[in-house]
């Protein structure tokens, strides 16, 4: 998660990792590509009951951090306006101290920019 925000707003060396990695944490950081999913799965049931904004976490710390990414499929103004600045995605990875969750269609955000750091970082879910 540091090597994310590091990257997209600190030009990769302004940020000194603090979290204690002499104790193992299970799982791993993974993108969960809803393309797979469709419309209609289990993921939208779960965004309807647990996810806030961005804004909402900021200042906080969550040793896992759920990052849903969604838009319209056929639009890319949301998309756009999230990936014009470091901000958001830099609030949202930071917060996680453990672990880094990402949900959403990985082909209509890995090239834009910083979200393409976040497509290179956090491996891809495949089961």
């Amino acid at each position: 998660m540091l090597e994310i925000s590091n990257t997209i707003a600190y030009g990769g060396d302004l940020m000194i990792y603090g979290t204690n990695h002499d104790v193992d944490y299970p799982g791993q950081n993974t993108w969960i590509d809803t393309e797979r999913f469709g419309r209609e799965g289990a993921v939208r049931n779960f965004v309807e009951k647990n996810v806030g904004t961005v804004h909402t976490v900021q200042g906080q710390e969550s040793d896992v951090v759920i990052l849903v990414l969604g838009s319209r499929p056929g639009s890319t103004r949301a998309r756009d306006w999230a990936s014009e600045k470091p901000n958001l995605l830099n609030v949202a990875a930071s917060r996680a101290k453990r672990r880094l969750y990402v949900i959403g269609n990985r082909d209509n955000w890995k090239n834009l920019r910083y979200f393409n750091v976040l497509a290179t970082t956090v491996p891809v879910n495949r089961e």
